[in-house]
């Protein structure tokens, strides 16, 4: 009986571990944070220092909300921050994915363009 109750505690006790940094990272990576700083929580005494960082700092997310509501948007409809906050974060993120595509793309029209000046000069060599 005894064993068996060190077996369950051998396992339940770092799964509890895994799901208590697995929550944190959540909730760190929903305010805007890196979720890695979950993980600094299962350190003991720092952990609690980090909850007390984490309840009293400005929080990014509050950086796009207050961004939101600069360009005339009400700060009482969280819902509709919220929708705006990611049709934003999209847009920048489609912005910065047409700027990557399209530098691929002119450096494949550049790449073009010298393999037709070199076909040219051996179509001329050869002509």
């Amino acid at each position: 009986m005894e064993n068996s109750f060190r077996l369950v505690l051998m396992f339940a006790i770092p799964g509890l571990i895994i799901l208590w940094a697995f929550a944190w990272w959540k909730i760190f990576s929903k305010a805007g944070f890196s979720g890695a700083n979950g993980l600094f929580l299962l350190i003991p005494l720092f952990g609690i220092i980090v909850i007390f960082i984490f309840a009293f700092s400005k929080w990014p997310l509050h950086n796009i909300l207050r961004n939101l509501n600069i360009k005339g948007i009400p700060d009482t409809d969280f819902d509709e921050l919220m929708k705006k906050a990611i049709e934003l974060e999209v847009e920048t993120q489609l912005k910065e994915a047409r700027k990557q595509y399209k530098r691929i793309i002119d450096d494949a029209q550049s790449c073009i363009n010298v393999l037709d000046r070199s076909l040219l000069k051996i179509e001329q060599q050869h002509g």
